[in-house]
């Protein structure tokens, strides 16, 4: 809930987040993976507490960079001149996504929508990706 209020440098997140920490600093990482999709939004404060010797490595920017990668191979990215809407698809209600993804990015977000994945992968999802001519078995 800490995220979802918009607490990100509130007093409280920084002790909560001490406690679920403490183990890592007491081992001494040098490396912590945010793989929580709510963490990177907590990286500053996460990076305070580790202090600057841990590198942080957010889990989604790697995700991106690896779709990226795809995509270029096989050539599916969009050109750089395109005109871009960007939807969201979740498997949540919508509205509280929509709320703290526009705090969050500053920016509106006007196509959230609810989908049920399950529905969708055995009626669409490999219609979908062999509409993008990608051999499931290779990928």
């Amino acid at each position: 809930p800490l995220i979802e209020e918009g607490w990100i440098e509130d007093e409280a997140t920084y002790l909560i987040a001490r406690r679920y920490l403490q183990s890592f600093i007491e081992n001494n990482i040098d490396t912590l993976i945010l793989g929580c999709t709510h963490y990177p939004l907590l990286k500053n404060v996460i990076q305070r507490i580790m202090g600057k010797g841990v590198r942080l490595i957010d889990s989604g920017i790697e995700a991106a960079r690896e779709v990226q990668s795809i995509l270029e191979s096989r050539t599916l990215s969009a050109d750089p001149g395109a005109t871009i809407e960007h939807r969201f698809f979740l498997s949540d209600l919508p509205y509280k996504f929509q709320e703290i993804g526009e705090r969050f990015l500053e920016r509106s977000l006007p196509h959230v929508e609810t989908l049920n994945f399950e529905e969708f992968i055995l009626t669409k999802g490999r219609e979908f990706w062999q509409s993008f001519e990608i051999d499931l078995k290779k990928s």
